[in-house]
């Protein structure tokens, strides 16, 4: 089997995802939490939900793109990104966050790059994606910018796997 990927947009409403088995992108959406529940709801909704895909799913590495500290709901943001670290060492799973200026300087060159750019970029590598940018309302191609988002976090792993092989020790169950 090839190495199994799971990379993540999180988002308190909105959470991106992506599977990759080696460069194959195999399964792709965006979760949802309802807007009417608590943040901290809310923020157990969508741990609940990565839960789930890891084990469904059997990743060797967990992916996600870390949270901005600028956004409205920084603190919330930053508990998510906290919470899906811990549950993936939890569950023995290799974990890498990035920035997002590290994702988008990895893939474009640009650090300040628009997410449109990053976006376009990521459909060079998957064509396939391209009707969810194309789509109208504008409100529908900003929705599916998180499961693009997340395929851009996947990746930089697939990328630098192909610079480096794989050195981390075996877990302890």
């Amino acid at each position: 089997m090839e190495h199994r990927t799971l990379a993540l947009d999180p988002g308190t409403r909105f959470l991106g995802y992506a599977l990759f088995d080696g460069r194959d992108l195999v399964y792709h959406g965006v979760v949802t939490a309802p807007v009417e529940s608590p943040p901290w709801d809310r923020l157990r909704v969508m741990t609940a939900r990565v839960a789930r895909m890891i084990h469904d799913f059997q990743p060797d590495t967990l992916a996600l793109e870390g949270a901005l500290a600028r956004v409205r709901r920084a603190a919330l943001m930053q508990a998510l990104v906290r919470t899906l670290i811990r549950l993936g060492h939890r569950r023995c799973v290799t974990t890498r966050a990035f920035a997002p200026s590290t994702v988008k300087k990895v893939l474009s060159g640009n650090g300040h790059a628009s997410k449109e750019d990053v976006w376009r970029l990521v459909i060079d590598e998957y064509p396939e994606l391209r009707p969810y940018v194309l789509s109208e309302p504008q409100w529908r191609a900003r929705f599916h910018g998180n499961m693009l988002d997340a395929v851009a976090v996947g990746l930089i792993v697939l990328y630098e796997r192909q610079g480096a092989q794989d050195v981390a020790g075996s877990c302890q169950r």
